[in-house]
């Protein structure tokens, strides 16, 4: 018996073995097919860890500002206790990382891996004219620095490849065919070239003109450096020297700007310059060519509203209308009569259209050649009395046309394209001004302002600004003075009609704060307003016999 055991128990051992080194075989073989077939890496996911938004020193004077050590000796056991609990709440508070973090910085691969707008969704950079504002500013007129410019230009190649730069601003009355601004457009290789180093980073390039300001380089202040002397620029805020500058040189047309500034960033970018001004001074009235300049409304500071424009301009007579595109061309009209609702054309002479005659994404190098760029204009004149000088719609506004001609749909631009040649709008705007439309223009005798000047062509706005002239030193005296000549003028042209209600304006509109009120300046106003017309909506009986829609005038 014993025999036959031992039998047994060697018998389940040698078993036991044998399952053993099968498992230990299976187990080195899969570890082989691991070897030879290795399994694809894992892709690791960055870990975003959070940064202290504040230093450590920072973090120790909150946390013993917030919690209070109660290890001295003299601290009672039962108040040490009573607020443990509250100084553990406070330093996990001062620990959170969600509130006392911010996020990590991205990466440059973090950066490239951003999704980018379309190339139809970018908006392209405009060249910045603050040195140039800058410049006037400081007493710098725009004669000095094209003059500077013009000497800089005759050594370099950015003039007109014809040789046909005959003056500087130039009074045309035919299509000039060697003008595309398609073409301008397309060789620009800059805008703005006065920080050619700037315009390696692709970024910028892609961004829109209000990112990245502080990377903007003044080319005026420059000239204010305590060395700026040792390089031939003699300045002085108090007396500036013109020998350093120009010699034996008239200082040119000298006028103000009110309305707006050089460091007024609510209208930036500006689309007029001082040196684009002083060109076209030489071309007003004489009567106003001494006066200033006054804006009056800008589509970046006062919103894109053709009423709030009719508003802010209604009593202006002379006004001189700046468009620049996003291509950079910047165009517009001069116009003697006010901008207001009428159900035809209007307007006398003297009356034009004129146009930069580059774009400003050509090449500019300096400070006065930029100077020289912006003082090149081509005007075309309006010759004939009974010409369609201007039309101003509640939906559209238009200078120069054939009578019956309507302002170009932007949705139907196929229609608005075939062979607009024998006349139409010199500029054309929409309600939302926009968009727009320039063609050749029989009144002007004027090719279209934008493009190839051949043919109808479609623009989209980047800047649009109404400039009126003013004999006044600062606004308030401006104010006063349009304000007595309007209400004369609405007061005679009221006379003449025999029904009281077709004027409209009475003296209880003479007060200077109401009338050049801003949109949005008398909230309260406008809320008794609504809750006036509320009321007689509910009561109908209770109202005045005045009509449906009638409001009254309330007077602060």
């Amino acid at each position: 018996m014993m025999v036959s055991q031992n039998q047994e128990a060697q018998q389940s051992n040698t078993l036991r073995n044998i399952s053993n080194m099968k498992m230990l075989a299976e187990e080195a073989q899969a570890r082989e097919e691991q070897v030879e077939r290795p399994s694809p890496p894992k892709k690791e996911t960055p870990q975003m860890v959070r940064r202290a938004s504040f230093s450590e020193a920072e973090a120790f004077f909150l946390h013993q500002l917030f919690v209070d050590d109660n290890s001295s000796s003299n601290v009672a056991s039962n108040t040490a206790t009573a607020t443990a609990e509250p100084a553990q709440e406070t330093t996990k508070a001062l620990t959170d990382e969600m509130l006392f973090s911010v996020p990590p910085k991205m990466t440059v691969n973090d950066a490239s891996s951003r999704p980018k707008l379309p190339p139809s969704h970018q908006k392209a950079r405009r060249r910045s004219t603050v040195d140039l504002w800058k410049a006037h500013a400081d007493g710098i007129t725009p004669a000095i620095l094209k003059r500077k410019g013009s000497l800089v230009r005759k050594s370099s190649t950015f003039n007109d490849n014809d040789g046909e730069a005959r003056r500087d601003s130039e009074l045309l009355q035919a299509p000039d065919e060697t003008q595309d601004g398609d073409e301008d457009a397309s060789d620009a290789a800059s805008d703005v070239e006065v920080r050619p180093e700037k315009e390696m980073d692709d970024v910028s390039v892609a961004s829109s003109w209000d990112e990245e300001e502080e990377h903007d380089f003044d080319t005026w202040e420059v000239l204010k450096d305590e060395y700026a002397a040792d390089f031939g620029f003699d300045y002085d805020a108090n007396k500036v020297s013109m020998d350093s500058i120009i010699d034996d040189e008239e200082v040119g047309n000298t006028f103000r700007i009110l309305g707006t500034s050089a460091d007024d960033v609510s209208c930036m970018p500006h689309v007029l310059s001082p040196p684009l001004m002083d060109a076209l001074t030489n071309f007003l009235p004489t009567d106003i060519q001494g006066e200033n300049f006054w804006m009056r409304y800008s589509l970046v500071r006062d919103g894109a509203s053709l009423e709030t424009m009719k508003q802010y301009v209604r009593a202006a007579t002379y006004t001189i209308m700046a468009i620049e595109t996003r291509n950079g061309e910047v165009f517009g009209s001069f116009t003697s009569s006010a901008w207001r609702t009428n159900l035809g054309f209007f307007g006398s002479m003297p009356s034009f259209v004129w146009k930069m005659r580059h774009s400003r994404r050509s090449k500019c190098t300096s400070l006065f050649e930029q100077a020289q760029l912006e003082s090149e204009i081509d005007v075309f004149m309006c010759q004939n009395q009974n010409q369609f000088v201007q039309m101003c719609r509640h939906d559209a506004m238009a200078v120069g046309g054939d009578d019956g001609a309507e302002p170009i749909d932007e949705f139907n631009v196929p229609a608005a394209m075939e062979d607009v040649e024998t006349g139409g709008f010199a500029i054309a705007l929409e309600e939302d001004l926009m968009c727009g439309t320039t063609s050749p223009s029989k009144t002007f005798k004027s090719p279209a302002l934008y493009g190839s000047g051949a043919k109808t062509a479609v623009f989209d706005v980047a800047g649009l600004e109404i400039w009126s002239f003013t004999p006044c030193l600062d606004v308030k005296s401006a104010e006063k003075l349009e304000m007595t000549k309007y209400f004369i003028e609405e007061s005679m042209r009221g006379s003449s009609h025999s029904v009281e209600s077709d004027r409209s304006f009475g003296s209880r509109d003479l007060i200077q704060e109401k009338f050049y009120r801003r949109v949005g300046d008398d909230l309260e106003s406008e809320e008794r307003r609504q809750r006036w017309q509320y009321a007689n909506m509910m009561n109908p009986s209770d109202g005045t016999s005045r009509g449906l829609g009638a409001t009254p005038r309330f007077v602060n």
